[in-house]
């Protein structure tokens, strides 16, 4: 039996991206900040100058905020991209999953700071997850 794409009005690469990779990367985001939540938020800034690990009560809920976000954007990407054949509201989606990336990374690149952000090659793996997304 041949194994078959589930429904999507999606080409196959756009699809490939946002109804496969794009879910499987923010249910990555989501899992982290559970099983390491101080590896999680002290590497949210590559070369983090802050070695003290700790980590205070307000700064693990909001990793654990984040987390429950990436879990609604994952299940809202799945759930929608394969279950409706309205190309506007596909596409008013990836619309507002661009303005949601791009603003993403400067929300980042405001926290690392302008000398941290430019210096791509000291970003740890989780600074590029986020510039990822």
């Amino acid at each position: 039996m041949p194994l078959h794409r589930p429904r999507s009005i999606l080409p196959p690469i756009p699809y490939l991206i946002f109804g496969i990779l794009e879910p499987i990367s923010l249910l990555a985001g989501t899992l982290y900040p559970h099983l390491s939540p101080r590896d999680f938020i002290i590497s949210q800034i590559p070369s983090n100058p802050d070695t003290s690990s700790t980590i205070t009560p307000s700064s693990l809920s909001l990793a654990y905020q984040l987390s429950n976000i990436y879990f609604l954007l994952a299940i809202l990407g799945i759930s929608l991209l394969h279950s409706t054949s309205e190309p506007l509201v596909v596409r008013n989606y990836l619309g507002c999953l661009a303005v949601a990336d791009l603003t993403h990374i400067l929300a980042v690149g405001w926290g690392m700071g302008w000398e941290r952000f430019v210096d791509w090659r000291e970003w740890n793996l989780l600074t590029w997850g986020n510039e990822k997304d």
